[in-house]
């Protein structure tokens, strides 16, 4: 007789009931991801709830199945990329009432999408349930130690960031293209203080892409920095609201910001990349954070492209901040008007352009 290729569980319902709550629980950490984006759908939390009632009074195989599926099916619904991920985290949790191995799935994709993974990561080991061996937890597909080769290690492709950033771009597209009155005297004042990112509900999910993509930028070879600049292109929102969660007061936060400045590639306007360049040297003169040399760093992995006639993004930031000794001069005298008649496709006081 041929023996089936499939395997049993590797622990016995009493012994995998934790293990489902704690899965449950990975799950319910990031799940409001997604009734952000589908208040209306419940499939998900109803996954959690049917895993939770498995463990108290048992449920049926089929209840366990339908609820899983469920989730699965709101997922490829939501149309959100951490809407998705949190509720395949669901789908995960209550499929392993069925097989064990299915807790790993549920801590992985709550790993995908949280600020900090490293901490999340700390806080499932810790809460990991006692008394299972190596051996078993092994068996699970955990590896040994637990969750060694975690997701976020491996390098995410190009297109899943663009995925991401697209979605962040929808969502604050309607901040990007609000109207400005610049005839109200009072205009500077009532748009002093926003945060388009929070409005908008992706800050936390928008400087966790920006934290990526910089990484990738600084590590990567000019054909991936390259196609970066180009995502910021085609989502100006984005590239309009986004910034690094590092602060303007130290060498990494002035490091980022200028990484950043790279990335967008001049964006719509020249003349913006230039102001910020001289916000971002006054503030490192403010907070004792040598300028030139992180200038010249990032020349070096900036653009050649000269996109409006004022020189490549790399051009501009060696001419105004030449490597020498001391700290940056006052901001220069800045000359708005374009060469070989080109015509800049933005405005200096807003983002994206309508239309």
């Amino acid at each position: 007789m041929k023996k089936s290729g499939r395997k049993k569980p590797f622990l016995d319902a009493g012994a995998r009931a934790p293990l489902v709550l704690w899965a449950v629980a990975c799950a319910d950490r990031v799940l409001p991801l997604f009734e952000r984006i589908k208040p209306d759908d419940d499939r998900p939390r109803r996954a959690l709830e049917t895993g939770k009632a498995w463990v108290r009074e048992g449920v049926k195989f089929g209840e366990i199945r339908a609820a899983a599926l469920a989730a699965h099916a709101a997922a490829r619904e939501a149309g959100d990329p951490a809407a998705i991920a949190a509720a395949r985290a669901a789908g995960q949790a209550v499929a392993t009432a069925h097989a064990a191995r299915h807790a790993r799935g549920a801590a992985w994709y709550a790993l995908k999408v949280v600020a900090d993974p490293q901490a999340e990561r700390a806080w499932q080991r810790r809460r990991l349930p006692k008394g299972l061996d190596p051996d078993q937890l092994a068996a699970a597909g955990f590896g040994n130690p637990v969750l060694k080769t975690p997701p976020w290690k491996k390098p995410r492709s190009l297109a899943e960031i663009r995925r991401d950033v697209f979605s962040c771009d929808a969502r604050l597209k309607p901040f990007a293209q609000q109207p400005i009155d610049i005839t109200d005297p009072a205009w500077i004042a009532k748009f002093a203080g926003r945060d388009p990112l929070k409005e908008a509900g992706v800050k936390r999910k928008a400087q966790a892409l920006i934290a990526e993509i910089l990484d990738r930028y600084l590590k990567g070879p000019e054909s991936v920095r390259e196609k970066l600049r180009r995502i910021f292109r085609d989502f100006g929102s984005f590239a309009w609201a986004a910034y690094p969660a590092e602060a303007l007061t130290s060498p990494a936060g002035i490091k980022a910001h200028l990484l950043l400045l790279s990335v967008r590639d001049q964006g719509n306007d020249p003349r913006d990349a230039l102001v910020a360049m001289d916000r971002l040297a006054a503030l490192a003169v403010e907070h004792d954070v040598k300028f030139r040399p992180l200038a010249s760093e990032i020349a070096e992995i900036s653009s050649r492209e000269d996109r409006y006639g004022m020189g490549s993004l790399k051009d501009m930031l060696l001419r105004r901040f030449p490597e020498e000794s001391g700290e940056p001069p006052p901001p220069k005298e800045i000359d708005f008007r374009p060469a070989r008649g080109r015509r800049f496709q933005g405005s200096r006081s807003r983002g994206p352009r309508r239309g």
